[in-house]
């Protein structure tokens, strides 16, 4: 069996490699944790939004109504 030899510039940049992939992961898991909250929040808006549009449609309904019973 061959034996591995690992001296401490190996070692050292192993490590750093670990910590680099681990801060990478991080950030990821912080960024797709950021975008749920934006997403939940453009859901509620344009929710909002719908529910906005609806209203101004039931109030043109409501104008044209009067004006055609008025006779304008």
């Amino acid at each position: 069996m061959t034996a591995i030899s690992l001296d401490n510039t190996t070692i050292q940049t192993v490590i750093l490699l670990v910590g680099f992939f681990m801060s990478v992961l991080t950030q990821i898991i912080h960024f797709s944790k950021k975008m749920a909250v934006y997403d939940a929040k453009l859901c509620y808006l344009s929710k909002q939004i719908s529910e906005m549009k609806n209203k101004l449609d039931d109030i043109e309904k409501r104008v044209y109504d009067i004006a055609k019973s008025i006779k304008l």
